[in-house]
């Protein structure tokens, strides 16, 4: 982490912003009318490759509520309930290049 480095949820973020994640919060994200128990939140985030380290980008907010929301992970585009994007802490790109 930098000393400008700004930290936010992935649900946060805005279309276009670029970040790295940080951490896989532990907290209880809601699926339509069904509870999510934190590991299991946890567990699919992590199947679906969000893990610590790797590079995400907003691609897309929905039209209703901005859910769902799509998200480039690598080279691998997701979308995500907004409810499970508050899940993803996320470190933005402060926009220099590294070097």
């Amino acid at each position: 982490m930098t000393e400008n480095s700004q930290i936010m949820t992935l649900a946060q973020m805005k279309i276009g912003e670029k970040g790295r994640i940080t951490a896989i919060a532990r907290s209880d994200a809601v699926e339509g009318s069904v509870h999510l128990a934190r590991e299991e939140l946890e567990r699919r985030l992590l199947e679906a490759g969000f893990l610590e380290g790797e590079a995400v980008e907003v691609m897309h907010h929905g039209p209703v509520g901005r859910d769902p929301i799509a998200v480039m992970v690598n080279d691998t585009l997701i979308a995500l309930r907004r409810s499970e994007a508050e899940a993803v802490e996320i470190e933005l790109d402060d926009g220099r290049e590294a070097g």
